[in-house]
């Protein structure tokens, strides 16, 4: 699998290293639930050219089953090619976009700020 995973203060950042996606939901998945306190899952596709129906479907389903434990998807990156596809498939809808991982990761820590103080 072609892709680099870190965990920056609770926050899993995925970044895609190839230009076809082609990464594993299950891996992602068990990488996460073995985390603690997971605030958000971070996807980086600055990399990424091409996704095919197979990978927007994995995509779905990591949605899916990371709302269930309450864990935003965002996704950062994102070309213009591939947020069209995600607009006609209606896969943007589920994710919060940013252009960089700081921001991303930022945006993450605050919105926990606010909830805490609320």
């Amino acid at each position: 699998m072609d892709v680099e995973i870190k965990n920056i203060d609770n926050v899993i950042i995925v970044t895609l290293l190839k230009s076809q996606m082609d990464i594993s939901t299950t891996d992602l998945m068990s990488h996460i639930l073995k985390s603690s306190n997971v605030k958000a899952l971070v996807i980086d596709f600055s990399k990424i050219n091409i996704i095919d129906s197979r990978m927007l479907a994995s995509l779905l389903n990591l949605h899916i089953q990371l709302q269930k434990l309450n864990i935003p998807v965002i996704k950062v990156g994102v070309s213009f090619f591939i947020n069209n596809l995600f607009e006609v498939t209606k896969i943007k809808e589920l994710s919060t976009y940013y252009d960089t991982i700081e921001e991303a990761i930022e945006n993450v820590n605050n919105n926990i700020a606010i909830i805490k103080n609320n």
